[in-house]
This record gives structure tokens, C-alpha cells and sequence, in this order.
């Protein structure tokens, strides 16, 4: 890929993120509005006044869209279905380099899972990307959850725990909740290799187990104003939380800005 395209696709998705920060904050300054689209969903609590976990789709500042969103609309839920599925996905483990020796999450097992996530979907003929193409979008995938790490740890407290990861993704369903294509891949990395298993996990959902560890903290900092309902209290601080993410990545990735 040119460096010109590759500059055009990474800053393409940084200035998406950063449009929908725009509306967001439009329309705090214009309450009459209704409220802009936005990926990061229901806020944690916003249902029921708790502070509970954040929804699968809190992913609102991804520098590429490599969700499953369309995945459900494309597949069956037939037998025959679910068995095509099943090939996809040992085809894509097989065919894809994983190494089994990461013990926690890295940048190293993002963009692995990343990529896995990617060859996946490519079987189902949902994307059509150049492998070049789908190695940097995963490249960039991983330096995102990254920082989405580092931001926790310097202004949330947020230390990894594995178990405590674990027992978040069984609470909260989000397996069960998840696409059947993701549902299925788990099951295969689980039969083929606990570890990996524990990866794409945190892969898949770490975002939501961040905030749902560092909400707290946040809290601490950030005062609820007199007038603020505890929805908007609790989308103002997620949206602190997401402009320091793209604060680090420009600082560590001038690139993104597209100025070069």
C-alpha cells in the first residue's frame, strides 16, 4: 500500500471519531436537539441509575470499523449454517499465526486477534480488503486497545485481572449476547487452546470491562453538576475517558492527524 493511502486510511477513521465527538459535544451546547448517533451506546447505569457494565458496542472511537455488525443479517441460523461457520472459523485459526505463549493482554495478542477477527470475516465474504490492508487496520486496532489500557492505568487506577475479566464477561452475558459468528469462533478457540480463548476474549471485550473497573475513579474526579441527570453525568465522563484515548494516540501516532 502507498504511504499516501495508508496516511488517508488511518486519519479517515480518526476524523470519524472525531466528527462524532463534535456532535456529541453540539449537542450538550444545544439541549433542545435530539441527541446525535452514537456508537458508544446506552452509558452504563443509564438504565437503571447503577453503575453496571458497559454495552458490547462502547467501541466509539475505533480507528477502523472491524466490528461483526452485518454479520448476523448475512448468515442463517440453521444447522448447515452454523456448520459453515464452524469450518470458517478452525480455517481462520489454522490459517493465521497465534501465539500461545501470550499470557495477558499486549499489543502483540491484539493485533493477533485482530487479524484473526479479520481473516474470519474475509471467509464469509463480508470484506474484500487486501491482506496489506487488514495488517495495518489490525495494526491499528491494537495500538488502540492499547491505549485504552494506558488511560485506564493513569487516570482510572485500572490494574488487569484475569479473573476478575472473566467473571465480568460471565455476569454481564456478553457471549451469549454476542453475534452467533463471534459465539461460534470463541467455541472453536476454546476447544483448540484455552489460551488463545482468554485472548480473543479480551480482545472482544475488554473495552466495556475498562470502564466498567474505572467509572468509579472517574467518578471521584468529576463532580456531578446540580443540573445533571445521571445519564448525562455518566456520558460526560466516558467522554473525558475517550479524549484522553485520542489524545495519547495523536501524541504517540502523529500520523493520525493526517498533517504529514
Amino acid at each position: 500500500m502507498e504511504h499516501k493511502k495508508k496516511i488517508l486510511f488511518i486519519s479517515g477513521g480518526l476524523l470519524l471519531a472525531l466528527l462524532s465527538f463534535t456532535l456529541i459535544i453540539l449537542y450538550e451546547n444545544d439541549p433542545t436537539q435530539d441527541p446525535p448517533p452514537s456508537s458508544v451506546g446506552e452509558l452504563p447505569g443509564s438504565n437503571d441509575g447503577e453503575t453496571g457494565a458497559a454495552p458490547n458496542n462502547m467501541d466509539s472511537i475505533n480507528i477502523t470499523d472491524e466490528s461483526n455488525e452485518d454479520v448476523e443479517s448475512t448468515i442463517g441460523n440453521s444447522s448447515s449454517d452454523k456448520e459453515e461457520l464452524q469450518q470458517f472459523a478452525r480455517e481462520a485459526i489454522e490459517s493465521v499465526n497465534l501465539n500461545t505463549s501470550l499470557s495477558e493482554p499486549s499489543e502483540r495478542s491484539f493485533f493477533e486477534h485482530a487479524r484473526l477477527n479479520q481473516y474470519y470475516i474475509s471467509l464469509m465474504g463480508n470484506r474484500l480488503s487486501e491482506d496489506e490492508e487488514m495488517e495495518d487496520e489490525a495494526d491499528w486496532i491494537a495500538k488502540e486497545h492499547i491505549a485504552w489500557i494506558e488511560i485506564a492505568k493513569e487516570s482510572g487506577g485500572f490494574h488487569y485481572s484475569e479473573a476478575n475479566f472473566k467473571e465480568f464477561i460471565s455476569t454481564n452475558n456478553f457471549i451469549e449476547e454476542d453475534d452467533i459468528a463471534t459465539a461460534i469462533l470463541l467455541n472453536e478457540l476454546k476447544e483448540y487452546n484455552e489460551t488463545l480463548y482468554i485472548r480473543h476474549l479480551e480482545y472482544q471485550y475488554i473495552k466495556p470491562y475498562i470502564w466498567d473497573s474505572i467509572q468509579g475513579e472517574f467518578k471521584e474526579q468529576h463532580s456531578q453538576n446540580s443540573n445533571e441527570s445521571d445519564e448525562d453525568y455518566m456520558f460526560r465522563l466516558y467522554r473525558e475517558f475517550e479524549s484522553k484515548v485520542i489524545d495519547y494516540l495523536i501524541d504517540r501516532y502523529p500520523e493520525l492527524s493526517g498533517d504529514n
